[in-house]
């Protein structure tokens, strides 16, 4: 072989291996490096024991102090089904409204909330019933109204007003 070929096959060669390097193995480490960042940023998300431990805690504080901020009686109506009826009697009473009927029906609970559903029919004006439904969906228990039907009473002002909510309350612990 002569120098010309060998020279001429040994650049073809050089050619080629930067042609490799520069094409597969530098993707491949790059990818490599891209993996080992991304394990990094997890580990680094990864909580200790220690830290989980805290942040457990916090959270426990955190939800007690809820939990008593919500189920603190504010001294007017018991968190019951009485203290439910007293509620809805006393927003009838400054909305200038008599219930024809208040019907409590039937509640369900789980470990934190106690719902108390309710069925209400009475007989106003429009804006006291308005009035009404406010009071009860905005006073100082926590109420959802879930039917509110108004039916005009013949030769009258007065409307009838069918109602169906649900008191949740915080059961205490």
């Amino acid at each position: 072989m002569t120098k010309q070929k060998y020279l001429l096959l040994t650049v073809g060669v050089t050619i080629l291996w930067c042609y490799l390097v520069a094409t597969v193995v530098i993707d491949r480490w790059m990818s490599v490096g891209e993996m080992y960042q991304e394990a990094v940023k997890k580990e680094d998300g990864f909580l200790s024991p220690e830290k989980l431990a805290e942040e457990k805690l916090n959270l426990l504080r955190k939800r007690q102090s809820l939990m008593s901020s919500l189920s603190k009686e504010d001294g007017q109506f018991e968190q019951n089904q009485t203290g439910v009826i007293e509620y809805l009697n006393s927003c009838a009473r400054n909305s200038h409204i008599q219930f024809l009927s208040l019907i409590p029906s039937e509640s369900s609970s789980n470990d934190l909330v106690k719902e108390i559903g309710f069925k209400v029919t009475s007989l106003g004006r429009y804006h006291k019933i308005g009035r009404l439904v406010n009071l009860i969906e905005n006073g100082s228990l926590l109420v959802r109204m879930k039917k509110v039907e108004l039916s005009e009473e013949m030769n009258s002002p007065n409307l009838t007003v069918a109602m169906e909510g649900t008191a949740y309350i915080v059961a205490k612990r």
